[in-house]
């Protein structure tokens, strides 16, 4: 939810998202001279919302066994399988690289956005970093200087990403008094869903939003709905959220 646009969608029919390209330069008008008109390009992203549920039972024996804290429990319960599946399929999506409305995978050296693999140094950040900030809008003629807002990596990569980010002098250097070029560069964020050696640059959601989770009506709460039983006594309760999830903006 840090690094991820949110948005809403009215119904489960596809829609779309639209990024227009840029309006250039302004020319030089002569007196009485013509101002030309301009057309933008645009690139078009769709994002479909499904629903996804579980239901369990609670039988009558269960229920007068335990306490008034088991419902109170079922309902967290459902409430956190909700959020990690919105989170799974975040992450999955992320790490398979699926391609985007351009036929192109999110991250492809045509989209100039796939850094050389290394593991995180200074170097690596920074490489990472100009590719992002060399990033130009749809018409390809305007540069968007887009700021790296986040870092996202695997667990396994905590302590290394701290260290790169907080240290004031570059920690690659034995006794270095060089000043850490990436200190502060962005905000951290783990997540053990990611590989060991994968790291990931973003920009904040607002500049360039590189994937979109939008909710149905943009309602992020899951539904919860129970119902006593009539043939099995006993109490169901079903849980379930309405969303899609697209990549938006390979430039973030």
């Amino acid at each position: 939810s840090q690094w991820c646009d949110v948005g809403s969608v009215p119904d489960f029919k596809q829609n779309s998202r639209l990024q227009l390209g840029s309006f250039n330069n302004l020319e030089v008008i002569p007196e009485g001279g013509e101002y030309k008109a301009r057309s933008f390009s645009e690139d078009k992203a769709v994002i479909t919302a499904e629903t996804k549920g579980k239901m369990i039972t609670m039988t009558r024996q269960m229920i007068i066994n335990d306490d008034l804290g088991g419902f109170i429990r079922i309902a967290r319960m459902m409430g956190h399988s909700a959020a990690r599946t919105v989170g799974n399929d975040v992450y999955t999506y992320l790490m398979a690289n699926n391609n985007m409305f351009d036929g192109v995978a999110m991250f492809d050296a045509g989209h100039n956005n796939l850094p050389t693999g290394a593991a995180p140094t200074a170097v690596a950040l920074g490489a990472a970093r100009t590719l992002m900030r060399k990033q130009k809008d749809v018409d390809d003629n305007d540069f968007l200087n887009i700021q790296p807002a986040y870092i996202i990596c695997g667990v396994e990569l905590e302590d290394t990403m701290n260290v790169l980010l907080a240290s004031e002098t570059d920690p690659s250097k034995a006794n270095s008094k060089i000043p850490n070029p990436v200190r502060n560069m962005a905000q951290l964020i783990t997540d053990p869903r990611l590989g060991a050696t994968e790291w990931y640059m973003v920009a904040a959601p607002s500049e360039a939003p590189l994937i979109e989770v939008a909710f149905l009506d943009g309602n992020q709460t899951p539904y919860l709905e129970s119902q006593n039983g009539f043939t099995v006594d006993g109490t169901m309760w079903k849980v379930r959220m309405d969303y899609g999830l697209s990549g938006i903006d390979f430039r973030g």
